[in-house]
């Protein structure tokens, strides 16, 4: 944040400051720090909004100055400046920006100018239907969820404390300064139409007030969801769900009573009883966080969209920053204040839903003759699909064991590339539409394939490199060499030549965007890699050319779709969060198509039903993406894998879901996580590598192993914990291997093939998975090493091989979980070899599984999604 000039703090002794006149504020003359003050926005119980001018970033801001009595000055700078160095910590579209804060002579805070208008004022003006309201409301959810990621709370949301702009994106203003007035102890002037605020220093507006608030309790985010769904309440039914015509009344309703009756003709049943468990008297029974609630209050239906927040507003709107805390209406600008260019939004009508299934419809690529292409995951398998355009029947075109996915089709329709994963690893693959048993592969690895505009050659290549091979040779033409660190995940080459690559620097997500000039081999940034813009698998060449659309997570999660310019000019966001485009999104003239296909992970216990069924419970009720438990021994703790952030982490907790929270391991971020038998240490792997290190994040951890393209990254420590088996590759076979947790060279421990290694804590045994003689692709068998006569047995003979995937110990030794991709699992009897249970966690995917104690914990990994198109045009 900028701290512009030192600040002229007014000692706790001076006299009463004079704010500015109205006089010198109208004179265009008056500054305040280093801003050059233009007019007045707008005035409130805390002070006045001014449009001005940086002279030094030549910007236009808004600038809020506080006014109150002798003491305020110091008491509101110390407080502001606090509040402020918290507040820009908040970068998010649906939450208005701070820039600055200091003093000279009042205290002031610098912020984000907006062309628009409050969201109380807009909704007095347009009066939009229910639908649109939750629409504008949803937005504005989504940035109270950001602030509460960031750790913070807002105390006083309320529509007029929520802006939107001429795009009809809402943002979330007055962060912090219901804080900042509660931190000096400061009797705000009550404010015009308004309730009083209290005659005490609590933080917030009585009508939009917790009942937490009213008690002077620690406030928890859930007194913003409360505010929230009373804002919400009054713009659906024109009126608060709690009477009261005072402080007092107020008080004593939120405290005792529920919501007032309401017809339910204007909202579902599901939105109304959300609106009505938002409303709850005690915090605990609300949603356990802002994202829950966006969940129940978001449409069901497959209702057209609009891009752009839902609602576009009309070329009149007034100038407007942020107004004065607690005023509910605004003073328009000044009708001759320079306008900020309008930014070109994608619109879409007809939104329609192409495919309703269970699972994961994803990668849609469009035919000439209009025929969409995807993937769809069929249990263990993933199959390429096709829906037809004149019918839009959809048919299978592959049944291969083992995994087809990201077609890609010719621009004459007459081939398509793909990937294709067996036992024998990921490939780019071409093939005759026609005839897909004439697939041929094109090199190993996972990138997804795209044709060149010409259809003679297909992009394609791994992690270390891609090339663009002939179509029909096979043979390379170009190869790009990749920044410095950076893996490609998504490549489009335009009709001059030139590529633009999404890339990722091993994180999760994708994070940088890299263009090469007509038959260069290296590449200038479109967008620098950055851990503060992930983004999803989607580029695609926008409309009319000259940029590209990506997809960018925001901290909620949710997607937004951004605009880059291929000149290098600046990104702008084009969708606020209306298209939920994750696994590419194709453009065909004025026709989009996209998937919506998304991941969701929870950490579930296994019970025994009185029947002897079995059954799963999970450790949380929010949708998050939690995965990969493992134990702690000798405690009743588990780590796990999560996206709970943006980002991967590796989170703590009890083996009851109690107490989670984050456990540093540097910034490295892993897919399967494994913990020493005496519980100090910790190791995993991701597509970079096997790393180790410290449970406690006392020491960082070190690199053991290059990372690959196709292993399972299983590990395990040895029974002395002083080697960590893992799974690596000899040849085109995977083979388990051997490494010391200090570094070093790694040795071969077993023959290949053979993967998911799992040390006994007890004995000399070692189990493994190896390959069915003669079976078919990704059908094993569970076996056990003798690690001291070097001998192997299979367990389970009776079964037969299946696509296993994982193994896990129980503490004393005794059982085996063996784990499919199809998600389901057997537990094993080591001694004797026999299966004592086997159970379905019903889900696509079962990722990681431990033994807590007695209990046993397994990671259930769900992908669902579906492919929609729509009619785009771009709008001003």
């Amino acid at each position: 944040m900028s701290e512009g000039p030192t600040p002229r703090d007014t000692p706790a002794d001076a006299t009463p400051t004079k704010p500015l006149s109205d006089a010198e504020l109208a004179t265009g003359k008056a500054t305040i720090g280093r801003y050059q003050i233009e007019h007045v926005l707008g005035r409130g119980g805390m002070g006045v909004v001014v449009a001005a001018r940086d002279p030094e970033l030549d910007r236009r801001v808004a600038v809020k100055i506080l006014v109150g009595d002798a003491r305020t000055p110091e008491a509101l700078g110390a407080a502001l400046r606090r509040e402020a160095q918290a507040l820009a910590r908040v970068t998010h579209p649906n939450v208005l920006s701070v820039f600055d804060a200091g003093v000279d002579g009042t205290p002031y805070l610098v912020m984000q100018l907006i062309e628009g208008e409050t969201l109380g004022a807009y909704l007095e003006r347009t009066k939009p239907p229910p639908r649109d309201v939750i629409a504008l409301f949803l937005q504005a959810a989504h940035g109270l969820a950001a602030i509460h990621a960031a750790g913070l709370i807002h105390r006083d949301f309320k529509p007029s404390n929520a802006l939107v702009d001429r795009a009809g994106v809402v943002r979330v203003s007055d962060l912090g300064l219901a804080r900042i007035g509660e931190l000096a102890a400061n009797p705000a002037t009550p404010s015009p139409g308004a309730l009083d605020r209290t005659k005490s220093a609590i933080a917030g507006t009585p009508a939009y007030m917790a009942p937490e608030q009213f008690e002077h309790m620690d406030l928890t985010p859930a007194a913003d969801q409360f505010s929230f769904c009373i804002a919400l309440w009054e713009a659906i039914f024109g009126e608060r769900p709690f009477r009261g015509a005072n402080h007092e009344e107020l008080k004593n309703s939120v405290r005792g009573n529920a919501p007032r009756d309401a017809k339910t003709d204007k909202l579902s049943k599901h939105q109304l009883q959300a609106l009505q468990r938002g409303l709850s008297a005690n915090p605990s029974e609300r949603f356990p966080s802002m994202n829950a609630l966006i969940a129940e209050l978001s449409p069901r239906s497959k209702a057209p969209l609009l891009i752009g927040g839902g609602v576009l507003l009309a070329a009149g709107a007034t100038t407007i920053a942020v107004l004065a805390a607690g005023s509910g209406s605004t003073t328009p600008a000044d009708a001759g204040a320079p306008a900020v260019a309008a930014v070109p939004m994608l619109e879409l009508s007809d939104a329609r839903r192409l495919t309703l299934t269970d699972s994961c419809d994803e990668f849609p690529s469009i035919g000439p003759d209009g025929t969409i292409y995807y993937d769809q995951i069929f249990g263990a398998d993933q199959h390429l699909m096709a829906i037809d355009p004149v019918s839009r029947q959809s048919r299978k075109l592959t049944a291969t064991k083992g995994w087809d996915l990201a077609p890609a089709v010719s621009p004459d329709g007459k081939r398509i590339a793909f990937l294709r994963k067996t036992d024998e690893a990921m490939a780019a693959h071409v093939a005759d539409l026609a005839d897909l048993g004439t697939a041929k592969k094109i090199v190993p690895g996972g990138f997804r394939p795209a044709w060149s505009p010409d259809g003679t050659s297909v992009w394609a290549g791994a992690r270390k490199g891609i090339s663009r091979y002939d179509a029909k040779t096979l043979v390379a033409n170009r190869t790009l060499e990749l920044p410095k660190g950076a893996f490609p995940m998504a490549a489009i080459e335009l009709p001059d030549q030139r590529v633009v690559v999404l890339t990722k620097t091993g994180t999760a997500n994708a994070d940088g965007l890299a263009l090469y000039d007509a038959g260069a081999t290296t590449s200038r940034w479109l967008l620098p890699p950055s851990d503060e813009r992930p983004m999803d698998e989607v580029l695609a060449l926008a409309p009319g050319g000259g940029a590209v659309l990506v997809a960018r997570y925001t901290l909620t999660a949710s997607i937004e779709i951004w605009r880059v310019p291929l000149d290098g000019g600046k990104a702008v966001n084009v969708s606020g969060a209306a298209i939920n485009a994750r696994k590419r999104l194709a453009l065909d003239g004025k026709r989009l198509v996209w998937s919506d296909c998304a991941e969701y992970g929870t950490i579930a216990t296994l019970q025994t039903t009185p029947a002897g069924a079995t059954k799963f419970v999970d450790l949380a009720r929010n949708r998050w993406v939690d995965f990969s438990p493992a134990a702690i021994p000798g405690t009743d703790e588990v780590l796990f894998v999560t996206y709970r952030t943006t980002n991967e982490e590796i989170w703590r907790m009890g083996k009851g879901g109690e107490n989670p929270r984050h456990v540093p391991f540097g910034k490295i971020e892993l897919d399967r996580i494994t913990v020493s038998h005496d519980g100090k240490l910790l190791a995993g792997a991701n597509d970079d590598g096997l790393f180790a290190g410290a449970i406690d994040g006392s020491t960082l951890p070190i690199k053991l192993a290059p990372g690959g393209d196709t292993t399972e990254h299983n590990a395990s420590f040895s029974r002395d914990n002083n080697r960590v088996f893992f799974e690596s590759r000899d040849g085109e076979k995977d083979r388990v291997a051997v490494v010391a947790v200090g570094g070093g060279a790694a040795t071969w421990a077993l023959p290949a093939p053979s993967l998911a290694p799992a040390q006994s804590p007890v004995e000399d045994l070692l189990a493994y998975l190896a390959e069915a003689p003669g079976g078919k692709a990704l059908e094993r068998h569970v076996m056990v090493l003798d690690q001291k006569t070097g001998k192997s047995r299979r367990l389970a003979p009776e079964l037969a091989a299946y696509p296993y995937r994982d193994l896990r110990w129980s503490p004393d030794g005794k059982r085996l979980l063996a784990l499919r991709r199809d998600g389901m699992g057997s537990e094993l009897d080591v001694a004797t070899g026999k299966v004592l249970r086997t159970f379905d966690v019903g889900s696509d995917t079962l990722l990681g599984a431990t033994y807590a104690g007695d209990d046993i914990l397994v990671g259930r990994w769900t992908t669902a999604g579906d492919i929609w198109e729509a009619e785009l045009r771009e709008t001003h």
